[in-house]
C-alpha cells in the first residue's frame, strides 16, 4: 500500500547558506593546496629584487572582507515561503558526506609560508660590487675595442687607397709596356730586314760589280777592244780575252773584197778547156739571169753572195753568215776567214748575252 501525501516525512530542506559556506571552504582549501603543493623556485641573485616586489604586493593586498549575507537571507526566506514544487527528491546523502570530509579536514597552518617568507627576508642582500667592476671593465675593454676597430678602418682604408693607387700604377705601367713591346717588335722587324737586307748587300755588290763588269765587256766587244777577263766566261768570250774582236763595221767593209775573192773563186780555169767551154763559162761569168735567189744562168754562187750582201747591208750579220754557209768549193773557202770572224763576233754576243741574263 502506498504512502499517502498525509504521511510522508515532509522534505528536508538544504540551507543555502551552508551551500555558500562549502563553496568558499572549497576555494580556499584549493587556493591552499596549490601553495602548499607548488614547489618554490630556487631564488636567483638578479630575481631577489623581483620577489621582494612580490611579497611586498601579497601584504599590501587588502583582507578579504566578511561576506554580506542580506541579501541571501532575504532570498532564503523567499524560497522558504514558496510553495514546494513538485518535484522528485533529490538524494543530498553524497553532498553531505563531501562537505563533512571537508568540514574534518585539518585547517590551513600559515607557518611553513611565514617562515619561508622570514629566511628570504634575513637573507643577505647581493653584493654586487664585483659586478660593478666587472661591468666597467668590460666597458673599458669594449672602449679599447672600438678604439682598435676604428684603427684598424683607418689602417685598412689607407691600405684600400694606397692598392687602389698601386694598381692605377700598374694598369698605366701595363699599358707603357703594350706600347713598348709594340715599339721593339716593329723595331725587331726592321732590324730583321736590315739584317736581310745587309746579307743581301755583298750579293747585290758582287751582281753590280758584274753587270758593271759585262756591260764594259759589251761596249768593248762594240768597239772592237779586248774584253779583258771575265768570271766564267765561255770560250766564245775568252778567246777575246786579250785580243781585238772583228767588229761589225770592219766586217761590213771587209764583205764586198770577200765578196769578189769568192766570185773569182767560182771561175774555173781555163787554160787546158776547150775554147767553146771557154767561152761558155766567160759568158757564165759576165751575165747572170736570176729569178730572185734562184740563179737560172751564170754562175750559182752569185746567187749566195747577193743574198749574203743584201743581209750585210741590212745589218743582218747572222743571216750573211748563214747565205755563206751555202757556198761550196773554193768560193766557200774564199770567204772562209770573213765568215769565221763574223761567226766568232755572233757567238760572242751570244754568251756576253747570256752572262748578263744570269746576272
Amino acid at each position: 500500500m502506498s504512502d499517502t501525501p498525509s504521511t510522508r516525512p515532509p522534505p528536508r530542506k538544504l540551507d543555502p547558506v551552508i551551500l555558500v559556506y562549502g563553496a568558499a571552504l572549497v576555494v580556499l582549501a584549493a587556493g591552499l593546496g596549490w601553495l602548499v603543493l607548488t614547489p618554490a623556485a630556487p631564488p636567483a641573485t638578479g630575481r631577489i629584487e623581483a620577489l621582494e616586489a612580490r611579497i611586498a604586493k601579497l601584504e599590501g593586498r587588502p583582507a578579504a572582507a566578511a561576506p554580506d549575507l542580506a541579501p541571501l537571507e532575504a532570498r532564503l526566506g523567499a524560497l522558504e515561503r514558496r510553495p514546494p514544487p513538485a518535484v522528485p527528491s533529490v538524494n543530498l546523502g553524497p553532498l553531505e558526506s563531501r562537505l563533512a570530509v571537508l568540514e574534518q579536514r585539518a585547517p590551513f597552518d600559515p607557518r611553513p609560508i611565514d617562515s619561508r617568507l622570514t629566511a628570504l627576508e634575513q637573507r643577505p642582500a647581493a653584493d654586487t660590487g664585483p659586478l660593478t667592476t666587472r661591468v666597467d671593465a668590460l666597458a673599458g675593454r669594449q672602449d679599447a675595442l672600438s678604439a682598435r676597430a676604428q684603427a684598424i678602418e683607418t689602417a685598412l682604408t689607407a691600405r684600400a687607397e694606397a692598392a687602389e693607387a698601386k694598381l692605377v700604377a700598374a694598369e698605366q705601367a701595363a699599358i707603357r709596356v703594350t706600347a713598348l713591346t709594340a715599339r721593339l717588335e716593329n723595331l725587331e722587324r726592321r732590324l730583321a730586314t736590315a739584317e736581310t737586307t745587309a746579307g743581301q748587300v755583298p750579293a747585290l755588290v758582287a751582281r753590280s760589280a758584274r753587270l758593271a763588269r759585262l756591260s764594259a765587256a759589251q761596249a768593248a766587244l762594240e768597239d772592237g777592244k779586248p774584253l779583258g777577263t771575265i768570271d766564267d766566261a765561255p770560250a766564245a768570250l775568252a778567246r777575246f780575252a786579250t785580243a781585238p774582236p772583228p767588229t761589225e763595221a770592219a766586217l761590213r767593209l771587209a764583205f764586198p773584197a770577200a765578196m769578189r775573192a769568192a766570185q773569182e773563186a767560182a771561175v774555173p780555169p781555163s787554160s787546158d778547156a776547150p775554147l767553146a767551154e771557154r767561152v761558155w763559162n766567160r759568158a757564165q761569168g759576165l751575165v747572170t739571169v736570176r729569178q730572185g735567189d734562184r740563179v737560172l744562168m751564170g754562175d750559182p754562187s752569185a746567187g749566195v753572195l747577193g743574198k749574203a750582201k743584201r743581209a750585210v747591208e741590212a745589218g743582218d750579220l747572222a743571216g750573211a753568215v748563214a747565205a755563206l754557209g751555202e757556198l761550196q768549193g773554193p768560193a766557200a773557202q774564199a770567204v772562209a776567214t770573213w765568215r769565221a770572224q763574223a761567226q766568232a763576233l755572233l757567238d760572242a754576243r751570244a754568251a756576253l748575252a747570256a752572262l748578263l741574263n744570269k746576272a
